[in-house]
């Protein structure tokens, strides 16, 4: 998807409440945070290169993000997730992706009749054929 967006055929956003929540990655469950990890979120978040566009807040995205629960009637949701959320809306997107079951995924059905689909990145309709990943069953009896 980042390949794809940096190519111009998508559009990848993201909150930059992103930066903050982004802090290590887990090799086999042990919490990795070290140069090679930090530099990584960095060339993501803050290069402009990425593919990734980091988007401030603005107070139309904050109102947006309390509104959820006050007129949306979207209850449960924490801040920084109505905010992903109030982001993805105010930047008119379809696909939010995520892997917060708890709290994105649970409000799904919810948060679709606002017009964007909460899905895992595999899940996206958007992604260029060219761009897929080659099934590594294909040609096999299995």
């Amino acid at each position: 998807m980042i390949e794809a967006s940096r190519n111009g055929e998508v559009h990848v956003y993201t909150s930059m409440l992103t930066m903050n929540e982004c802090l290590y990655v887990k090799d086999d469950g042990e919490k990795l945070i070290n140069i090679d990890v930090k530099n990584k979120f960095r060339s993501i978040f803050e290069s402009g290169k990425s593919g990734v566009y980091s988007v401030n807040s603005t107070i139309f995205i904050h109102e947006r993000a309390r509104d959820l629960t006050w007129e949306d009637g979207l209850g449960g949701l924490k801040p920084m997730d109505s905010i992903h959320i109030a982001t993805a809306l105010e930047l008119n997107c379809i696909e939010l992706f995520t892997g917060d079951e708890r709290h994105f995924l649970r409000n799904a059905k919810e948060i679709k009749k606002l017009g964007i689909s909460v899905i895992r990145p595999s899940q996206t309709k958007l992604l260029p054929d060219k761009y897929l990943q080659m099934d590594v069953f294909e040609g096999t009896d299995e």
